[in-house]
């Protein structure tokens, strides 16, 4: 019986919605969650001061990457 299952039905149960704009603001839900213990992330206030803050761990993954592209080619010298 599982045979007969046509694609049509996966890809009706499928769907996704695009946002582009954030959330408003809710002021009254953003009190119940500080006084249920939320802790607010500290977000940069730029664009320009989030690039340079993300510098850090752009270098560190390059590192990681070339280390494992090292461990896994093998090249002569």
């Amino acid at each position: 019986m599982s045979g007969n299952v046509s694609h049509s039905f996966f890809l009706e149960a499928i769907s996704i919605k695009i946002r582009n704009k954030l959330p408003e603001f809710n002021e009254q839900t953003h009190r119940e969650l500080l006084n249920s213990a939320w802790i607010p992330l500290k977000e940069p206030k730029t664009l320009t001061s989030a690039v340079v803050f993300s510098i850090p761990f752009m270098v560190i993954n390059v590192l990681i990457s070339v280390g494992i592209i090292y461990l896994f080619t093998y090249l002569p010298y």
